[in-house]
């Protein structure tokens, strides 16, 4: 059997000008991994990058995406229709860890259709997605071993919370925009090299602040406005 497996197809492009799986994982997590360091989050980051597709790696969602495109070979016989990849990873990294692997499963099953309460509804609680039996990934698989200790400080546990949360939602953030930036890529070449000509923060700072304070001077002097300008 032919054991290649996709993450994206072009259609009615062969599948030699498909992006590979892994090629796409691998991507996605040094993109992560980048975008998080700012915050001390590239180990967490990366861990997400590499496990939010490989429920892409099963038999079924291989049979899909070829059904997809009217592709005919060995997959076929494994095609049961749509098929969730999503929670795959996610579940995987939860099992491996309830701490550290359950934060990181909120990001992955998440990163198409946005982080879910751990219970809620049946058909939205992550905690029913995570409890169920999926196929088989047939990929190889990040072993890495996961973070023991978050990149913050609580130095008296009365923000635990808020940091918490607002870590994932930036760790969240960077696994949506790595991933949505590989595929771009890989899907449209020229929407992704206009990018590479955009202005960096650096650049936009002086045109963002003259704007910024011609608007700050047409400004009503209300109470509101002089409350904003308390530093």
């Amino acid at each position: 059997m032919n054991k290649k497996y996709y993450a994206h197809s072009l259609p009615g492009r062969p599948k030699s000008e498909w992006q590979p799986l892994e090629e796409h994982l691998e991507k996605v997590a040094k993109l992560a991994d980048e975008f998080a360091r700012y915050f001390g989050g590239s180990s967490w980051a990366r861990l997400t990058g590499y496990n939010h597709d490989v429920g892409k790696g099963t038999l079924p969602w291989q049979a899909y995406l070829r059904h997809a495109n009217e592709i005919m070979d060995d997959f076929v016989q494994y095609y049961t229709g749509r098929v969730e990849h999503a929670a795959l990873g996610a579940q995987r990294l939860y099992e491996r860890s309830k701490e550290a692997g359950k934060l990181l499963a909120y990001c992955i099953a998440g990163h198409h259709g946005g982080l879910q309460n751990w219970n809620d509804f049946p058909e939205n609680s992550l905690k029913i997605r995570l409890g169920k039996k999926w196929p088989k990934i047939e990929i190889p698989m990040d072993d890495s071993e996961l973070p023991e200790r978050l990149p913050f400080a609580t130095p008296d546990g009365t923000l635990f919370g808020f940091q918490l949360q607002f870590f994932v939602r930036m760790l969240f953030s960077c696994l949506v925009d790595a991933d949505f930036l590989d595929t771009e890529s890989a899907l449209c070449k020229k929407r992704s090299g206009w990018r590479s000509n955009y202005m960096g923060l650096t650049e936009l700072r002086k045109p963002f602040w003259s704007n910024f304070n011609q608007l700050r001077n047409k400004a009503e002097k209300t109470k509101v406005k002089r409350q904003r300008e308390v530093v």
